[in-house]
């Protein structure tokens, strides 16, 4: 500590490597995440408003069941939440505002699949999936948007989507993260 003319003090601090990296890689985060193009927040507002969709239609679904006390068969598909072509009794629909609401953020129909069983009652009998932006029906699989996956007849997932690959900045941060704390 030295004293200077007007009273004031220096402190010299030396700071350990690890704080520096931990700084450098604050700083660094903070920076890139203002650098990230607009179109990759677009992309998860997308499929974030297509998944909230399917989560409406999937409500719509079970509101369908408690008037009817049944879904929609293959052949009716998702139409009958919003028009009663079939004079189904028990119906007290629209559901749905519009056939826009029966559509993905794209203006893809949904995809509405039954999951048939002979000796068993399902509690969703019934897969609904968006295609996604390609817009080729894939089973739910690719870059299909699915909400949830319902059970099959055996009470296993009805499909079994991949881990997608960590991306390269997550593998970047978390090699980062690896090199501070050792």
């Amino acid at each position: 500590m030295e004293c200077l003319e007007n009273n004031m003090f220096i402190f010299q601090v030396k700071k350990p490597l690890k704080t520096i990296l931990i700084q450098f890689f604050i700083i660094t985060t903070v920076l890139f995440s203002l650098c990230l193009p607009k179109d990759v927040y677009a992309s998860i507002d997308i499929i974030y408003i297509t998944k909230m969709r399917i989560k409406n239609i999937d409500n719509m679904l079970q509101v369908f069941w408690v008037d009817t006390r049944r879904f929609p068969s293959k052949k009716e598909g998702l139409i009958v939440l919003l028009e009663n072509k079939n004079h189904i009794s028990l119906w007290r629909g629209p559901y749905v505002g519009s056939k826009r609401s029966l559509q993905d953020y794209w203006g893809n129909k949904l995809n509405y699949h039954i999951i048939e069983c002979e000796n068993k009652k399902l509690e969703k009998p019934y897969f609904l999936y968006s295609s996604g932006a390609n817009g080729i029906d894939e089973k739910g699989l690719e870059d299909d948007v699915v909400f949830t996956i319902p059970k099959n007849c055996d009470g296993k997932p009805y499909i079994t989507r991949p881990k997608p690959p960590p991306s390269s900045v997550y593998t970047f941060f978390l090699g980062m993260i690896h090199v501070l704390w050792w």
